[in-house]
């Protein structure tokens, strides 16, 4: 908070926790927030992408920053098109906090209009200033603070029991190189190149519920059913089931659970 203090040259913070996204989009859906600007992600990439999708319905009004048509530009009031990620300069952390820079493929234009150039238009529009305006001034931001080099606190060790049937057993997920991301809609060619969306379980768990290799099967959970072929993964542990995180036409917050958490798994399509 210090760090943070004096790299915007205010006196203090604020010692009331603020809202993270999840809890913006249930305050724009209670009437307690009176807009939302939606950039760059869909309900999908939500832990409930059904709530995500009913709270940006039921916002006040939604300003949307994007690259091309989907979920969000449909329900939104106003949408400000961005340059698309290769035309704009800029920087990606990874999971490992390890920098990368964007190697911009289109050069053509001079001055891409960023989603950072397009907010502080619209702070200028609202009689405010963002602060930052560019892409090496957000930059300089981030280098100034830093990365975090006090105590982190450890992630709580929950043991869980082993589950004998399909029901219960712990959910595990990651999102593939080439999923549903709307960043590949049109790229046919590409998505023809992804790896096959299947369910995997380990030979016990899938002798256990009588399902072999290629069998259909569905995973419950949460009010949202998602419906897999299975593949028997050697490596897996017992009692657990692993789906693609964002699958094409369905990601894993339509199964408004997330990784971790229990889910039914039955054989059979839903």
């Amino acid at each position: 908070r210090v760090d943070i203090g004096a790299a915007w040259g205010v006196a203090s913070l604020p010692g009331e926790p603020g809202l993270d996204a999840g809890a913006m989009l249930h305050a724009a859906a209670n009437g307690d927030l009176a807009a939302l600007v939606v950039a760059g992600v869909q309900p999908t990439d939500f832990p409930d992408a059904v709530a995500a999708r009913e709270s940006i319905e039921a916002a006040g009004f939604v300003l949307s920053l994007e690259q091309r048509v989907s979920e969000v530009t449909e329900r939104a009031d106003v949408v400000l098109p961005v340059d698309l990620l290769e035309t704009q300069p800029g920087h990606f952390l990874n999971w490992e906090h390890r920098e990368g820079r964007v190697n911009r493929v289109n050069k053509a234009n001079a001055s891409p209009m960023t989603d950072l150039r397009a907010l502080a238009m619209l702070a200028d529009a609202l009689g405010s200033d963002l602060g930052i305006r560019t892409v090496k001034s957000a930059k300089a931001e981030f280098d100034e603070l830093g990365a975090w080099d006090g105590e982190v606190a450890a992630a709580p060790a929950e043991e869980q029991a082993v589950a004998a049937g399909g029901d219960g057993l712990v959910l595990a997920s990651w999102r593939l190189l080439i999923d549903g991301s709307a960043a590949n809609d049109g790229a046919d060619a590409l998505k023809a190149t992804a790896k096959p969306l299947v369910a995997r379980l380990s030979p016990a768990t899938a002798s256990g519920l009588g399902l072999n290799e290629g069998d259909d099967v569905t995973i419950t959970a949460g009010g949202g059913q998602v419906t897999l072929p299975l593949f028997v993964e050697d490596s897996m542990v017992d009692g657990v089931v692993w789906i693609p995180g964002n699958r094409a036409g369905a990601g894993l917050g339509e199964l408004r659970v997330t990784a971790g958490e229990t889910v039914t798994v039955t054989g059979g399509a839903a």
